[in-house]
């Protein structure tokens, strides 16, 4: 078991959709957030990584949703780098309201690329000492997601905002892709249960992305693809929400 980090954070108007609901995406984002502030404070800031020119990439996401957090609403979000292997690490999050009810719970997959070769390098035990991290043989592995029938699709051009610091397309933004390919009418009637998220390849400023989907009873399967190549793939789960 690793070292825990808590830190509240109020909601904005801005982090929600047009139903007050805090956005996916914004919600991990201020996870990850709150993970590096973590990191800097045990010396494990991503300048200590850049100097080894290496870089934190993420590989998989495990959503759990009870309830997404509401506009305005104050949110404890706890995090805990829980044990790695040769290659990955697995960190948790999970996010709880005033009253100390489990809103919604993240299982994180991360591994540490080499910046000029963009392969994956090695996990030393002295990256992970300060985090009281396990050190584990078991690798996770995700769920093999179905295949497509008749997948519906939507095109999106990469823009300079969609980049961050990895000069690769922010992970957050692949949720916004995946959300905005359904329909208002059927986001507005329902609300995620669960999501499994794979990241496959990086997607870079310049690419158009073609985002199909497709619904399977409560369920939605995404894929993400430039010129044909996978690069994404999610698996969720849906029930209905009333207003």
């Amino acid at each position: 078991m690793g070292k825990k980090f808590s830190k509240n954070y109020k909601v904005t108007y801005y982090d929600c959709d047009s139903l007050s609901r805090m956005n996916i995406g914004n919600l991990v984002n201020v996870m990850l957030y709150y993970s590096g502030i973590q990191s800097t404070q045990l010396g494990r800031a991503d300048a200590y990584f850049h100097e080894l020119g290496m870089t934190w990439i993420v590989t998989d996401y495990e959503i759990k949703v009870n309830r997404l957090p509401r506009a305005f609403e104050e949110i404890t979000i706890v995090t805990e780098a829980k044990s790695y292997n040769k290659f990955f690490t697995y960190r948790d999050f999970e996010v709880f309201d005033e009253q100390g009810n489990l809103l919604v719970t993240l299982h994180s997959t991360f591994s540490l690329m080499k910046i000029e070769e963009r392969k994956l390098a090695s996990l030393k035990a002295e990256y992970l000492e300060p985090y009281e991290a396990d050190k584990i043989k078991t690798i996770r592995r995700g769920p093999q997601l179905p295949n497509f029938d008749e997948p519906f699709a939507k095109d999106f051009e990469v823009r300079y905002s969609d980049l961050d610091t990895n000069n690769h397309v922010n992970n957050s933004k692949y949720l916004n892709w995946v959300l905005d390919t359904l329909s208002l009418e059927f986001l507005s009637t329902h609300e995620m249960a669960h999501m499994h998220v794979r990241f496959v390849k990086e997607i870079a400023y310049g690419h158009t992305v073609h985002s199909l989907a497709e619904e399977q009873e409560n369920q939605t399967i995404h894929q993400i693809q430039v010129d044909g190549v996978v690069h994404f793939e999610s698996l969720i789960t849906w029930r209905s929400y009333e207003v």
